[in-house]
C-alpha cells in the first residue's frame, strides 16, 4: 500500500499545477503548486451576477439595512516611534478585536459599544448567536455587531495560551450566518498576521461561494503547502476544474480515494459527474461549500430538489449562480429572503429574468385569465405578480397585484415581499374607491419601515370609517402598527380593548397576539387601559417556552447598563433562536426595552412590527 501512494505521489509531484497537502489519516499526499491563473473571474458554470445577490447586503429601502461603503475604522495607536523617516507602530496597538468595516458613520455602532462588558463573556457569548435566526430585523444587528470598527472589551485576566481571539470568533459567526460578502470584506482588512488555517479555511470557502473563485484559488495555492487537511486537497481539486485541468483533478481526487479520504460521499459523487460530462448535478441533500463550489467549477446547474436543508450561504450562492436557471434561482433567494438573509430589492432582478407574454402579463390579476394556471409554480406566478404591478398603469389593477402577491407569502417571505413591492405601494393614489386596499396597503408600507406612506392609508380609512365598512376594519388592524412606528398621527380607536372585540377566533389565539400587543406597547412606554389582569383571565395564558431566566436578567442589566453590544448580543440570543414568529413575550419585551435604552429605539421599533406581524396581526 505504502508503495502503490509513494509512486502515486511521485507523479504528482512530475505534474504541474498542483500543491502539497496531508491529513492525519493515511500517508501523506504531496501535490505541487496549481498553474497560476490568468487575470480575471472567467468561470466555467457562470459567474456570479452582481446585481441579483448580495450575501447578507441590506435592502437599500430600509435606511437601517441600507448597503454602506464598508471601510476599516482607522486605527490610532497611542504611540509610535519614528527611525530613519519610517513611523513604526508598537504590534500591541493592533488588535484583531478592533477590526471592523463598519464604523458608526457607515452603519455600524458606536466604537464604545462594549464598554463595561467583560472580555471573556463576549468570547463565550459570540459563538451562541443563533445560525439560523429568520428574522430580518435581528440579523441586522448581528451583522452590525459582528462587523463594527470598535475597541475590543476589557480582558480582566492574561489570555490563556490557545485563546480564542475575537476576530476569529467573529468569522465563524458570520460564515453560520451566510453572511459571505461580510465575511470577505473583515478578513480583507484583519491583518495577515493573525491569520491562521481556520480563517483561511472560512475565507476560501466564503469566496468560493461569492463565486471569486479566482482570488479563491490563489489562496488555495498559497495555503495547500502549509496547511496539513482534506479540506485543501478538495479545494484543489474544485480549482483544477475551474482551470480546466481535469486529467490533475482527476489524479487529486484518486489519491484522496486510494488514502482512505473518501467518506464525503456527496462530494465525490459530484465530481464524477463533472468528470463525465454529465449535463446537470445529482441531487445532493443539502451541498455545503465545497460540493456546491464544485458544481459551479465544473459547470453544473444545481438540482431544485437540493434547496431543502440548504443553509443561508448555499442558497446565496445558488441565487447569484449565472449558470442555475430562473426557476431555481428564485426559490434560492426567495428562500433566503424568508430567512432574513437577502435584502428585498435583490429579489427584482431574479424575478425579471422571467419571460411572459404580453398577454399574460396584461391578464396577470385576472382569476379567468391565463395567469391562473394551476400549473404555474408559486415563485414564477410571484414573478409574474411584480412584472405586471411594475407595468400596469391602473391603481386598481395594480392593488390587486399586490394584494395577491402579499397573500401568497408564507412565513418569513412577507417582510421581504413588503418591502420589494414598497416602491409601487407608494406610488398608489390613495383615494376612497381603494378603502379596501387600505389594510393591505398600509400593513405592507408598516413593515417596511414607510410609516409615512402607511399613516396616509390610515388616514383615509379614518374618515370612510362611518360609511365604509372594509375602511373601519383597516383602522382597526392598522392602529397598533401605527402606534409602533412611533410617527404619524395615532387615531383614537379605543385602544387595545376596542381592536380585542374586532377579533375572531379561539380565545387562546386572541389572548396570545393581544399578549404580544401589550408587551410591545409597555416596552416603549405606552399604558393601556386594559389591564394583564383581564387579558390572563380571557385566556390560558402563552404556553411557549421562555429563554433560561439568566439570559433575560442579563438582558435587563445590560440595558440599564446602557452596554450597548451587550444588549445586541443579549438580544439576539434571546430571540433569535426561537424566531421571531415563537419567541416568549417576555423575552420580546425585554429585548426591546433593552435596544431602547441603549439608544437603538428605531431598531427596537422595526424589531417590534416584525414580531407583530410575524403573529399574526
Amino acid at each position: 500500500m505504502r508503495a502503490s501512494i509513494a509512486a502515486a505521489a511521485l507523479v504528482l509531484c512530475l505534474v504541474p499545477g498542483m500543491a502539497a497537502a496531508q491529513d492525519d489519516v493515511g500517508e501523506p499526499l504531496r501535490l505541487a503548486p496549481l498553474d497560476p491563473e490568468p487575470a480575471g473571474e472567467a468561470s466555467s458554470g457562470g459567474a456570479a451576477d452582481s446585481e441579483a445577490v448580495s450575501s447578507g447586503e441590506p435592502d437599500t429601502a430600509d435606511p437601517e439595512e441600507s448597503a454602506p461603503e464598508r471601510r476599516s475604522a482607522k486605527e490610532k495607536p497611542s504611540s509610535s516611534r519614528d527611525i530613519e523617516g519610517i513611523e513604526v507602530d508598537r504590534l500591541d496597538e493592533l488588535t484583531t478585536g478592533s477590526v471592523g468595516v463598519l464604523d458608526q458613520g457607515a452603519g455600524g455602532f458606536r466604537a464604545d459599544m462594549w464598554a463595561g462588558t467583560p472580555r471573556g463573556v463576549v468570547e463565550a457569548l459570540i459563538p451562541r448567536i443563533p445560525a439560523d435566526i429568520g428574522s430580518h430585523s435581528l440579523r441586522a444587528l448581528a451583522r452590525r455587531l459582528l462587523l463594527s470598527s470598535a475597541a475590543p472589551p476589557h480582558r480582566q485576566q492574561a489570555a490563556q495560551a490557545g485563546e480564542d481571539n475575537l476576530l476569529k470568533l467573529r468569522a465563524e459567526r458570520l460564515a453560520a450566518l451566510g453572511e459571505t460578502g461580510g465575511l470577505i470584506d473583515l478578513l480583507r482588512v484583519a491583518p495577515q498576521r493573525f491569520s491562521d488555517a481556520e480563517l483561511t479555511r472560512l475565507h476560501v470557502e466564503a469566496l468560493l461561494l461569492a463565486h471569486q473563485r479566482d482570488r479563491a484559488c490563489n489562496k488555495v495555492r498559497d495555503a495547500v503547502g502549509e496547511y496539513d487537511a482534506v479540506f485543501w486537497q478538495k479545494a484543489m481539486a474544485v480549482c483544477q476544474i475551474h482551470a480546466g485541468h481535469i486529467g490533475q483533478a482527476s489524479l487529486t481526487v484518486s489519491l484522496l480515494r486510494e488514502v482512505g479520504r473518501d467518506t464525503d460521499v456527496p462530494f465525490f459523487a459530484v465530481f464524477s459527474a463533472v468528470e463525465q460530462g454529465a449535463g446537470s448535478a445529482p441531487v445532493v441533500e443539502a451541498p455545503g461549500p465545497m460540493q456546491l463550489a464544485l458544481m459551479f467549477a465544473g459547470g453544473l446547474p444545481v438540482a431544485k430538489e437540493s434547496l431543502a436543508g440548504m443553509e443561508v450561504a448555499g442558497l446565496m450562492s445558488v441565487a447569484a449562480h449565472e449558470g442555475t436557471s430562473a426557476e431555481v434561482r428564485a426559490v434560492a433567494a426567495e428562500l433566503a429572503a424568508a430567512r432574513g438573509a437577502l435584502a428585498a430589492e435583490r429579489l427584482r432582478p431574479i424575478y425579471m429574468r422571467f419571460e411572459f407574454q404580453e398577454a399574460r402579463l396584461r391578464n396577470a390579476a385576472s382569476l379567468n385569465g391565463p395567469a391562473a394556471d394551476e400549473n404555474m409554480t408559486p415563485v414564477r406566478r410571484r414573478a409574474l405578480l411584480y412584472q405586471a404591478a411594475r407595468s400596469d398603469p391602473a391603481a386598481a389593477v395594480r392593488a390587486e397585484l399586490v394584494r395577491e402577491a402579499l397573500n401568497s407569502a408564507d412565513g418569513g417571505l412577507y417582510l421581504p415581499l413588503a418591502r420589494l413591492f414598497a416602491p409601487i405601494l407608494a406610488d398608489i393614489e390613495v383615494k376612497p374607491e381603494l378603502a379596501w386596499f387600505a389594510a393591505t396597503a398600509g400593513r405592507a408600507l408598516y413593515a417596511a419601515n414607510r410609516a409615512e406612506a402607511a399613516n396616509r392609508w390610515l388616514m383615509m380609512a379614518r374618515q370612510e370609517a362611518i360609511i365604509n365598512p372594509e375602511a373601519a376594519a383597516a383602522v382597526t388592524m392598522l392602529w397598533p402598527y401605527a402606534r409602533l412606528s412611533g410617527g404619524g398621527e395615532v387615531p383614537v380607536n379605543g385602544g387595545l380593548a376596542a381592536w380585542r372585540s374586532t377579533q375572531v377566533g379561539g380565545d387562546d389565539g386572541v389572548a396570545a397576539r393581544e399578549s404580544l400587543l401589550q408587551t410591545a406597547f409597555q416596552a416603549f412606554g405606552t399604558r393601556e387601559s386594559r389591564s394583564w389582569a383581564e387579558i390572563a383571565a380571557e385566556g390560558p395564558g402563552d404556553t411557549r417556552a421562555a429563554p433560561p431566566a439568566a439570559l433575560l436578567f442579563a438582558l435587563q442589566e445590560a440595558g440599564e447598563g446602557g452596554r450597548l453590544g451587550e444588549a445586541v448580543l443579549l438580544s439576539v440570543m434571546a430571540l433569535g433562536g426561537t424566531g421571531i414568529s415563537d419567541c416568549h413575550p417576555v423575552a420580546l419585551g425585554m429585548a426591546l426595552k433593552a435596544l431602547n435604552q441603549v439608544g437603538l429605539e428605531e431598531e427596537a421599533r422595526r424589531l417590534a412590527i416584525e414580531a407583530v406581524v410575524a403573529g399574526g396581526i
